[in-house]
């Protein structure tokens, strides 16, 4: 697994017999009948006689339907003991059945491998970041809100927290390589930057004030001491944390930097755009290397794979492309259509993206999905999840067993356990399809583990 690297980083209603509706109106009608009888004082005798009859007859038959109602209560009461009794039986009786099995595996309560729901309601979460060696997470709020919480199968707990002041919000948050600083930046009144001691309680470290000239769309550490800065004006600034001034300023784009990422040599420095291009930076010299042709579609989020040979790269029509490193002008292969797609429906744009193995890379996408694809070779491999929103936000956790994830409009923040990719392989010499458009028929029947949602061919697979 490619873990977080300090390198890169009713009941229902019983139904009444319409013959008991019935006699009952029968008898209101002979009730009003006997009264308005009696208070006829020009009857005949005939007709109190016929009066006198029916009322015998319809006392007959109430006395009929309270008995039938008896016998059908005494019918439903031996009913629901008989049901009783055959409930109590079924797990004895039937312990083998295939189907009783299915039944029973799928209404039992999975252990928990996952920390639950972080709720932050009130609060939209904005950002997030996992620190690389322990099992910490931090969140920053659309509201000027930094919080620190541990995280474990059973609970999430708030261990620090701070508060900007009011009319700020918080745009990016990250670690640096060696997990003692968090690096936070916000805008509002002023593009500022601020630095806090995670050993010291997020103690406030400094605060470099108008940092940027736009706000920040992308911050990135590349080691202890240097990081990253993007911002929505197409600005790249590096910075060295041991001084409070940035040592390169490049205009490398008309439009907002998405993200950065670099390899273990720190030489380069990846970048992707939402003008639709690619382009490296030297590190050391803070000058432009690289930069790709304009693709078509904004380019939103980057991932190292393959050894650190290749880039992923999603972009705003559900395609990942891939560009070899060093290779930056023009990409080297292209998964395209990203997504569930139907005629009249195109793939969503795919905002977030993390290889979770050397070969394996999930997208989070803009209709609320989670995918997982193969690459080399090229494979589909199904739904990790799936939540109402977008997804805008993803991270993977110290050791790769964990990921969560960010939704638009959403006030919590979900984890997934994917562990389970360790195991999958796709071989060479297994024939694949290429069909990489997966349509809504074909996702619906690929839920990974992850999924709250199941397979119905893994509901019947021991009944065959």
């Amino acid at each position: 697994m490619l873990a977080k690297n300090p390198e890169n980083s009713g009941t229902p209603t019983k139904h009444t017999p319409t013959t008991w509706v019935e006699e009952s109106s029968d008898d209101s009608q002979q009730q009003s009948s006997e009264i308005e009888s009696d208070m006829d004082v020009e009857s005949t005798d005939d007709q109190t006689q016929v009066v006198q009859n029916d009322d015998k007859n319809s006392s007959d038959d109430s006395s009929f339907d309270e008995d039938d109602s008896d016998s059908s209560e005494d019918e439903d009461g031996d009913k629901k003991s008989s049901r009783q009794e055959m409930d109590d039986k079924d797990p004895d009786l039937d312990e083998d059945d295939p189907v009783i099995k299915s039944i029973q595996a799928a209404r039992e309560k999975k252990k928990a491998n996952h920390p639950p729901d972080l709720d932050l309601s009130p609060h939209s979460p904005s950002c997030m970041s996992f620190h690389q060696s322990e099992d910490i997470l931090t969140v920053a709020t659309f509201d000027g809100d930094l919080r620190m919480y541990s995280y474990s199968d059973e609970a999430n707990t708030l261990i620090g927290s701070v508060s900007l002041e009011e009319g700020r919000i918080c745009r990016e948050v990250t670690y640096t390589t060696d997990g003692d600083k968090i690096m936070l930046a916000s805008c509002g009144n002023g593009n500022d930057l601020h630095i806090y001691d995670v050993k010291e309680g997020l103690r406030l470290d400094r605060r470099i004030k108008q940092a940027t000239t736009a706000a920040v769309s992308s911050l990135y550490s590349i080691d202890e001491n240097t990081f990253a800065t993007g911002d929505d004006d197409g600005y790249l600034l590096l910075w060295d944390l041991r001084t409070r001034n940035s040592y390169a300023n490049l205009k490398v784009s008309e439009d907002c930097i998405s993200s950065m990422i670099t390899s273990h040599e720190k030489r380069l420095l990846a970048c992707t755009a939402t003008d639709g291009s690619l382009f490296a930076v030297r590190i050391r010299g803070g000058s432009i290397d690289t930069q790709s042709e304009i693709y078509e579609s904004e380019f939103n989020c980057i991932g190292l794979f393959k050894q650190e040979s290749k880039i992923a790269v999603g972009n705003g029509q559900g395609s990942v492309y891939v560009f070899n490193w060093n290779e930056f002008g023009r990409h080297a292969d292209i998964y395209t259509g990203i997504g569930a797609k139907t005629k009249k429906k195109k793939p969503e744009a795919i905002n977030a993206l993390i290889p979770i193995t050397e070969r394996i890379i999930l997208t989070g996408g803009e209709d609320g999905c989670i995918r997982a694809m193969n690459f080399y070779p090229q494979k589909y491999l199904g739904l990790v999840g799936q939540v109402p929103y977008s997804i805008e936000k993803m991270d993977v956790c110290n050791d790769g067993h964990l990921i969560a994830s960010i939704g638009s409009d959403e006030e919590v923040i979900k984890f997934w356990n994917v562990s389970y990719f360790e195991s999958m392989t796709v071989g060479k010499k297994e024939k694949v399809k290429h069909k990489s458009k997966p349509t809504l028929e074909d996702e619906s029947k690929s839920n990974l583990p992850s999924s709250s949602k199941q397979n119905a061919a893994d509901f019947y697979g021991g009944l065959v």
